[in-house]
């Protein structure tokens, strides 16, 4: 059986030792090291080269770090953890470099699971409870767009 390795990178403890349990308990995720901080991140995904990192968005710096972990480490594919009040910055993470992402105020075992083999295995995951508001910007973008296209602008 093929493992997928996975790295955590969470400022709370407790929090990081929910997420390492519910992994090994799928029995095909191996967790290869967790941290709070964002080098040691880097660290552990420079010598462990796990497939993916699930991290925390504030965590890791915000978008800006998303940015970092993606051009410095290719080959490890990112997850993100963030709140519901960061929905902003999900699209933006996800342009920079981010596979996927979790909401915590909703994450059950069973999606982290699904995520991470899903990503793993190259595809994008986005958790159910945030995909539907991300279409529904993008759409209400597109609209906006097409409005300002019918506009006549004085020559």
């Amino acid at each position: 059986m093929r493992h997928t390795t996975c790295a955590l990178l969470d400022s709370d403890a407790e929090f990081r030792r929910y997420l390492r349990e519910w992994l090994e308990r799928a029995g095909d995720i191996v967790v290869v090291g967790e941290t709070q901080d964002k080098r040691k991140a880097e660290e552990i995904i420079a010598i462990q080269q796990p497939h993916v990192l699930l991290a925390d968005l504030a965590a890791l710096g915000g978008v800006e770090g998303v940015a970092c972990i993606a051009s410095h480490f290719p080959e490890t594919r990112l997850i993100i953890l963030h709140r519901q009040e960061e929905q902003a910055d999900v699209l933006e993470a996800l342009r920079q470099g981010a596979w996927g992402h979790l909401a915590r105020e909703t994450l059950s075992p069973k999606e982290v699971v699904e995520a991470i083999r899903a990503v793993a295995h190259g595809d994008a995951y986005l958790s159910p409870s945030i995909a539907g508001r991300l279409v529904e910007d993008v759409a209400r973008r597109l609209r906006e767009r097409k409005s300002d296209k019918g506009k006549q602008f004085p020559g």
